[in-house]
């Protein structure tokens, strides 16, 4: 089988700095959709001096599936979304895999590496297609487009009907919980894909889950084996689902310093495009000078190789880097 190159992307602030040496510090680092507010961690830190136990799972479980609506049955604890990513295509015989696109590239670099046939279709082409296994990122990432409930039940219906897998993913899902799948779990051919950290802020922690039928979920608990969570992402991501005080605040909080971010870009000249409330797709016909620019001002941000013009913007964490960028963008006219 042919090497696939691995896909560079945001959150590696190290190396950008390296490149960037003589850059203002402290950095903002723009280039995630990952919460900048975390989830408050207690004092009272589990024993991590054992294995996880199987009480840990069940509480976790069981608190993740109250706040998605769904059984707790079709859930798998992961150690992040992107493992269950990276896993299924080893657990499908070989397939025509569509993937609606432009959007996260770890699908398609995942399912081409285990020797998949792989196409990369529109959101719209993708619905009419005959694949095998149909992967939508829902909300998409990076232009935040969503699949409509009617086209939803479409596909997973015709998937089911004919043995196959609509696969949606739902790393950002947590932002307006009125527009997931979830709640539909266990049905057949359904794969719900979330992820714990970028909402919550805590993707160091790496906790997410992979939702699906009895059949598939066997497999899949098989092939990832036992003590696959931390104790401590089982213990918080227990009490985190549960609190829902702070899942509402946080909600409005992001919306707010999303809608501030847009206001910045676009006085800045760049045009959006899309985003959700973590992050903003912007538009700007000199992107690469802008990226360099902004590296330049020790701010990080979001550019992609196949979309030369796109740049996406995290959200900033406090008022001095929403000023840090505004300042940025306001001098790029002056190079």
């Amino acid at each position: 089988m042919a090497k696939v190159d691995p896909i560079a992307h945001g959150g590696d602030l190290g190396a950008i700095a390296r490149t960037y040496s003589t850059a203002p510090t402290p950095w903002v680092d723009l280039s995630t959709g990952i919460n900048p507010w975390s989830y408050p961690q207690t004092d009272s830190a589990p024993n991590l001096n054992g294995l996880p136990s199987n009480a840990d799972v069940h509480a976790c479980r069981e608190s993740m599936a109250y706040y998605l609506g769904c059984a707790s049955e079709a859930i798998t604890l992961m150690p992040g979304s992107q493992i269950g990513i990276s896993l299924l295509p080893h657990l499908m015989s070989p397939s025509s895999v569509v993937i609606a696109g432009p959007t996260y590239e770890e699908h398609a670099h995942s399912w081409r590496s285990a020797g998949h046939n792989v196409d990369v279709l529109s959101l719209f082409q993708a619905q009419s297609t005959s694949a095998d296994i149909i992967i939508v990122v829902h909300p998409n990432n990076p232009d935040g487009t969503v699949l409509e409930r009617a086209a939803f039940d479409g596909l997973r219906q015709r998937q089911a009907a004919r043995g196959g897998w609509l696969i949606v993913d739902e790393a950002f899902g947590d932002l307006s919980p009125s527009e997931s799948y979830a709640s539909h779990a266990g049905a057949d051919g359904l794969i719900v894909l979330r992820s714990f950290g970028k909402f919550f802020g805590l993707a160091g922690l790496r906790l997410g889950a992979l939702l699906s039928p009895a059949s598939l979920r066997a497999r899949v608990e098989q092939a990832i084996g036992p003590w696959a969570v931390s104790t401590q992402a089982l213990h918080i991501g227990a009490q985190a689902y549960q609190d829902a005080g702070w899942i509402n605040d946080m909600r409005g909080r992001l919306n707010s310093r999303a809608q501030e971010l847009a206001t910045i870009l676009r006085h800045g000249e760049l045009e959006i495009i899309g985003g959700t409330d973590l992050f903003c797709l912007a538009l700007h016909a000199q992107a690469p000078a802008l990226f360099m620019h902004l590296a330049q001002a020790g701010l990080y941000v979001r550019q992609f190789d196949a979309h030369p013009t796109w740049l996406r913007f995290g959200l900033p964490a406090d008022i001095a880097s929403l000023a840090r960028l505004k300042q940025a963008l306001s001098t790029f006219g002056d190079i």
